[in-house]
């Protein structure tokens, strides 16, 4: 089981130091690290982080495919590919939730993160909140760096 979902706000404040939440984004990844914690995100996710930069400039463009492939390349990193069958689910998920804003992207991601029995998302939308789980980086937007809850730190060698 996997123990993180990474959403586009995550990633692309990961990568932008001019992003609001990159100083939180920062210090989760140096955490995660230290947990070998992995990460599960999709293709839909990385379509996020991709799209917004193609009417940019060459060095913005060129950022987004860096990081697309840094995450790619990571071996704490899983990527669940965009299938038809997940569009369908997702697409149903959707209709059955019309009061909410909630993106295609969104609907994939919370039932892969169903699928997953993971609770807590590396995100600043506050989409997952809605939907029942953790935003972290919507929780530490306090002066105080993030930690891990007890319950996930890694426990010593006997």
């Amino acid at each position: 089981m996997s123990d993180y979902f990474g959403d586009a706000s995550y990633w692309i404040a990961l990568s932008d130091e001019t992003d609001e939440y990159h100083h939180q984004a920062a210090e989760y990844f140096a955490l995660l690290e230290l947990e070998h914690a992995s990460i599960v995100t999709t293709q839909l996710v990385l379509n996020e982080v991709l799209n917004p930069r193609s009417g940019t400039t060459r060095a913005q463009r060129l950022a987004a495919v860096n990081l697309v492939d840094r995450v790619m390349q990571n071996p704490r990193i899983s990527i669940e590919p965009q299938t038809s069958g997940q569009f369908d689910e997702a697409f149903q998920w959707m209709r059955s939730r019309l009061d909410k804003e909630w993106s295609i992207t969104d609907c994939a991601s919370f039932l892969i993160m169903q699928r997953h029995g993971i609770t807590e998302a590396l995100t600043s939308d506050h989409h997952f909140e809605q939907a029942g789980y953790i935003a972290l980086l919507r929780r530490t937007r306090s002066t105080s760096p993030p930690t891990i809850p007890a319950s996930r730190t890694p426990k010593p060698a006997a």
